[in-house]
């Protein structure tokens, strides 16, 4: 048995149009498929085991990207302190190698080029 089928005119901005047949082609779809299947969608989703059943289906994606962003974020801030134990040794060994050059000067009068000279140094004596 074949259903009836009707037809109506719709009156659409030229631009949603072209948005229409650019999805049909995609989809290899006249623009009557596409607003059919578009509407079949809409009307589905309407119906009360749907609407009873997405909340659930929402919360579950939900949960799954929020397990995976807690995964994630564990990552970073194991990341951030392996960083900040190695930024924390190269503190000291700055500040042990250069003590001596700050109780002979005050801060004011050490050039940046001095400091950068001592950091470089400190760098060498560290790779040897």
């Amino acid at each position: 048995m074949k259903s009836a089928t009707s037809s109506f005119t719709m009156r659409m901005d030229s631009s949603l149009i072209k948005k229409l047949d650019k999805e049909a082609e995609l989809h290899k779809m006249s623009r009557t498929e596409l607003i059919q299947y578009i509407v079949s969608i809409y009307f589905s989703a309407k119906d009360d085991f749907v609407t009873q059943c997405l909340p659930s289906i929402v919360r579950s994606m939900i949960k799954s990207e929020i397990d995976n962003l807690v995964d994630t974020s564990k990552e970073i801030v194991k990341d951030i302190y392996v960083s900040a134990i190695k930024m924390r040794r190269v503190t000291e060994k700055l500040d042990t190698f250069l003590a001596p050059e700050f109780e002979k000067a005050e801060y004011d009068q050490m050039k940046t080029d001095e400091l950068l000279h001592l950091i470089d140094k400190a760098e060498k004596d560290d790779n040897d």
